[in-house]
């Protein structure tokens, strides 16, 4: 009997994680570059629909589990995902003050109306 290359293995070792729910208990995303699929095939290749559909993610591009990188790949993708996780902090709070400024010209401006 031949072993499907969609398992929960192969998910997991092509950088899914499981993010499903009721109506797409399939449904994946990858750590690393957030890209989300479902509608998955038994006979589909995690590698080659992950770097099919995301094709600058790093991980993917690798092609390689964490357990098989070399300790060099291993913390180039660490320092990668820790840029990425610290550019979408500051994204964030940019955001935050860029609509506290908006409220602020709101109220300003009712004010100045008073």
């Amino acid at each position: 009997m031949k072993k499907d290359k969609c398992n929960a293995d192969k998910m997991a070792e092509s950088g899914f994680i499981f993010i499903g729910n009721k109506s797409e208990p399939d449904a994946v995303k990858c750590f690393f570059c957030n890209k989300g699929l479902d509608g998955w095939d038994p006979t589909d290749d995690p590698w080659q629909e992950h770097i099919k559909h995301s094709p600058k993610c790093s991980f993917a591009k690798l092609q390689k589990s964490q357990d098989n990188m070399k300790m060099k790949e291993f913390l180039a993708i660490k320092d990668e995902l820790m840029e990425k996780i610290i550019e979408s902090y500051i994204e964030d709070k940019a955001n935050k003050i860029g609509e506290f400024e908006n409220y602020e010209k709101i109220i300003m401006s009712k004010i100045n109306k008073s």
